[in-house]
């Protein structure tokens, strides 16, 4: 049982790949008193769960273009078929943040768990 509150949906990597469904909450602490709506998912045990920031999707290349959720999607996808820790996970995925936007920028907060 989660409550995404208006954040990027997280990825789950497992025997499948995909995004938790999103609530169409808005984010925590931008109105007071709202309520927010429980989910429910299965998460088969070893799977990965990547949680991020906004500021990932909104990673810039040379020419302005932004990171993206597709790309984001497509990176972890790649990252998880060649990792094999949650710290190699974030690794990779850094990795691909650098060659995107092809200078040091500063990583958002990006965060990878493995489920027992």
């Amino acid at each position: 049982i989660y409550c995404n509150a208006g954040h990027p949906l997280p990825v789950i990597a497992g025997e499948t790949f995909r995004q938790l469904a999103d609530g169409d909450d808005i984010a925590v602490g931008i109105e007071s008193g709202v309520a927010f709506a429980l989910q429910q998912t299965v998460i088969e045990p070893t799977s990965l769960i990547f949680l991020y920031t906004r500021s990932l999707l909104d990673v810039r290349d040379a020419k302005d273009k932004a990171f993206g959720e597709k790309r984001m999607l497509g990176e972890a996808l790649q990252a998880k078929k060649t990792s094999t820790t949650p710290a190699d996970f974030i690794g990779r995925m850094s990795e691909a943040i650098y060659r995107f936007s092809g200078t040091k920028v500063t990583l958002p907060p990006m965060l990878a768990i493995q489920y027992k």
